[in-house]
């Protein structure tokens, strides 16, 4: 059995056979933490105002490409500052003009195991 280089808490929390709380390892782990930096606004961490993307104040900006590059800069300039683990290969921002929304796919490797790519995919809608 290969040894895990990273782990994590299971965010959904579920408990394992002994009551303890389960984890994910590796490229599961990294996953939840770039989900959970993305949905962390910037501001609701007492201790730490700075954690988190900035992503939500741009929903109700105009629907374009201009605020899609806008929210993937975000999203950049969040990861390689929260999650040194994470290797970005790509963020990609689709705009669905009469839907209002954003489609936002992040690739991912992590680091010490960079052959590995994983995808996040999000939808951002300004309701």
């Amino acid at each position: 059995m290969a040894t895990s280089i990273y782990s994590d808490f299971n965010i959904e929390l579920p408990k394992q056979q002994d009551g303890d709380v389960e984890k994910n390892t590796d490229l599961y782990a990294v996953k939840n933490s770039i989900i959970n930096i993305l949905m962390t606004r910037k501001g609701s961490r007492r201790m730490l105002p700075e954690f988190g993307c900035g992503i939500y104040y741009m929903l109700f900006e105009p629907i374009d490409m201009k605020t899609g590059n806008s929210i993937g800069n975000e999203i950049v300039n969040a990861l390689r500052r929260w999650e040194p683990r994470c290797i970005l290969n790509a963020v990609n921002i689709d705009v669905n003009y009469d839907a209002n929304q954003y489609m936002i796919s992040i690739d991912f490797s992590i680091t010490g195991k960079p052959s590995v790519i994983e995808t996040v995919k999000l939808i951002l809608q300004a309701l």
